[in-house]
């Protein structure tokens, strides 16, 4: 009975610590951009070290790598491999995963394998706040979509990786790839699985019963606390400026990313484009056991890029 009266004890007084700070804005705007990744780094903790990674032969190189307000970002490469190296390039080119909030590059590490396996070279990285990674402060794509190019840049400098790059990522890593992509044209084309709409759409799960006007304000400040503007942090925009082929894939019965979003950012975008709709799946449901399916759905993609590219290089003189 002691336990019981206890479990309902806790939550009870976190509430009332809520309110007795008087609701106040600041209080709520943390409650939106900084977060408890404990789940994502726990991942990794289980995964192993990148030393250990690395020993293994399950990663090729571990780096870290500065965005441009000086947090490092922790990133893994796997070099293209290929399980029939005679009938494959040494690279076909280079793959981006990026992961969900409070998640971590762990989540899609099977999906690597598979991407190496094929051919490419697949980058992962672990959002600021998120596993390995500085940080306070999550900006929903406002400043990831730039990180995600610094991380590019240092590793085609150092030829750690080769061009063409492609771009993939899940929830919130789904709406960083496509703003990502939306900015450096070297990015050929981007699959975004369960991507929302932009920032107000997605921090208002945190917060789902405030009100219109004190839910602007709380989003205004929890910008100013992690030194972005929302604005800026819009998939559906982002959308809009694609040049290059999408992909986007979501659960029908998806709560934390209603399906609606994912159907939005599909109709945002005037290029190539599909949407592959799951009618029983939800947001987490979404991921189980689809590594390989994801990995399969996403070399199409990028096959046809590569098939169209080559079509339109001009054939040599006789």
């Amino acid at each position: 009975m002691g336990r019981r009266i206890k479990t309902l004890v806790y939550p009870i007084t976190t509430f009332m610590l809520a309110v007795s700070s008087g609701c106040s804005t600041d209080f709520y705007a943390r409650r939106l951009v900084k977060h408890n990744t404990s789940k994502g780094k726990t991942a990794i903790w289980w995964l192993g070290s990148a030393d250990k990674l690395l020993a293994r032969g399950k990663i090729s190189s571990h780096h870290r790598i500065p965005a441009a307000d000086g947090i490092e970002l922790d990133v893994w490469v796997i070099n293209a491999r290929g399980k029939n190296t005679e009938s494959l390039p040494p690279s076909r080119g280079t793959v981006m995963i990026l992961h969900g909030i409070l998640d971590s590059k762990a989540r899609f590490f099977g999906m690597a394998q598979e991407m190496a396996n094929m051919g490419y070279n697949v980058v992962m990285l672990d959002h600021r706040a998120h596993g390995r990674s500085e940080g306070i402060y999550t900006t929903f794509g406002a400043k990831e979509k730039f990180d995600a190019r610094d991380v590019l840049d240092s590793l085609l400098n150092t030829g750690a990786i080769t061009e063409p790059i492609y771009v993939c990522g899940q929830s919130m890593g789904a709406a960083i790839s496509i703003q990502y992509a939306a900015i450096d044209p070297r990015c050929k084309a981007v699959m975004a699985i369960a991507p929302y709409t932009d920032m107000r759409d997605a921090a208002r799960r945190f917060v789902p019963f405030m009100n219109a006007a004190k839910f602007e304000e709380v989003v205004k400040r929890g910008g100013e606390l992690a030194d972005f503007n929302p604005d800026d942090a819009s998939t559906i925009i982002a959308a809009r400026q694609l040049k290059i082929p999408l992909l986007v894939i979501h659960g029908r019965i998806d709560a934390v990313v209603p399906h609606a979003h994912g159907r939005a950012v599909y109709e945002a975008a005037d290029v190539p484009k599909k949407l592959v709709s799951f009618p029983m799946l939800g947001h987490v449901s979404l991921m189980l056991g689809r590594q390989k399916w994801f990995a399969k759905n996403a070399d199409q993609l990028f096959s046809s890029v590569e098939a169209e590219q080559q079509n339109e290089r001009p054939k040599p003189a006789i």
